[in-house]
């Protein structure tokens, strides 16, 4: 993922943000990613795929997380949204803690503060390539059922 989103936000055009308000987005990313880490792959993804399954647990608590992002981000982005979601969620299911959760999507938030002003679109050739990377990790990573092998 590390290599992923800087591709995507190197896209991104206009000038680039004042460091005042850089350092402003840099500060607030820290409980923001701290408290939707907590909030979406800590209790709510737990009780999601204790009562369903881990992969429907993944599913609606990605669709949750993306739902939330209603105000914060254009429905352009829900899909990429929904995909990091599954992704940190699998990560989750495999064993990563909540505080590694939190690093990585701190680190993939604050990424789009050192370009340009204006991120580049879901269209663009950068868009398009961060969604297929996207998805190939969420694929790669989603939950499975391990197989009993009785001998």
């Amino acid at each position: 993922m590390a290599g992923i989103c800087p591709f995507f936000f190197a896209g991104s055009t206009g000038p680039k943000s004042p460091s005042y308000i850089i350092a402003g987005l840099f500060l607030t990313a820290i409980p923001v990613a701290l408290f939707e880490e907590y909030a979406f792959r800590g209790p709510l993804l737990t009780d999601l795929s204790r009562r369903f399954s881990a992969p429907m647990g993944v599913l609606l608590s990605s669709v949750v997380f993306t739902v939330f992002h209603f105000q914060a981000q254009p429905l352009t982005f829900w899909g990429a949204i929904f995909l990091m979601g599954v992704i940190l969620a699998n990560l989750r299911l495999r064993g990563l803690s909540l505080g590694w959760l939190a690093a990585t999507h701190f680190l993939v938030d604050t990424e789009c503060n050192f370009f340009g002003s204006w991120q580049p679109t879901m269209s663009s050739l950068h868009g398009i390539a961060y969604q297929a990377a996207l998805f190939l990790y969420a694929f790669a990573s989603f939950p499975y059922k391990k197989r009993n092998h009785e001998h």
